[in-house]
């Protein structure tokens, strides 16, 4: 959860800000909330995980995400340990409220690799065409994320049912 703050830096014209629930009466407490803008497709912001995480076997993380309209976005698996190669996947919102997506990170897209390892980093980036495999045309857009989670490492060894929060 975003409780203790937890984004790192926006790029490509993105924001990022930590605020209540958007919900009428959320019980959340406090969200990240993303906005992109028009103009460049390349935006997002860097997430500040609490502790390595692995997508070997599993490869695959969850997060609530809140939208009042049908989204498509791109997570980034970013900062490999020991050669672990940067991963997107995608992730598709109905535009209902909050919702629990699952993303697996098992496609070669933007010519990145399937995730198979640790990982020190994430990214959120706003905008992502699946038909295309490549950045979608940037318009204004809100969104709002919390609860990532993924399997969590330790510095010794994997915790089987450890979960890194954020």
């Amino acid at each position: 959860d975003f409780e203790a703050g937890g984004l790192g830096d926006a790029f490509g014209g993105a924001a990022g800000e930590i605020v209540a629930d958007p919900e009428t009466g959320g019980t959340r407490g406090q969200v990240a909330k993303l906005t992109g803008a028009a103009g460049e497709p390349w935006q997002g912001i860097n997430v500040a995980i609490t502790s390595n995480y692995l997508l070997t076997t599993d490869k695959t993380i969850e997060m609530d995400v809140y939208s009042d309209t049908a989204i498509t976005f791109a997570p980034k698996a970013q900062g490999g340990v020991d050669g672990a190669p940067d991963s997107v996947s995608t992730a598709s919102h109905t535009g209902s409220g909050w919702e629990t997506l699952t993303v697996t990170f098992d496609q070669s897209l933007d010519g990145k690799a399937p995730a198979n390892g640790e990982y020190s980093e994430m990214a959120i980036h706003y905008f992502w065409d699946t038909a295309a495999n490549n950045f979608a045309t940037a318009s204004a857009r809100v969104f709002y994320v919390d609860n990532i989670s993924a399997i969590a490492v330790t510095p010794s060894e994997t915790c089987s049912d450890g979960i890194m929060n954020q």
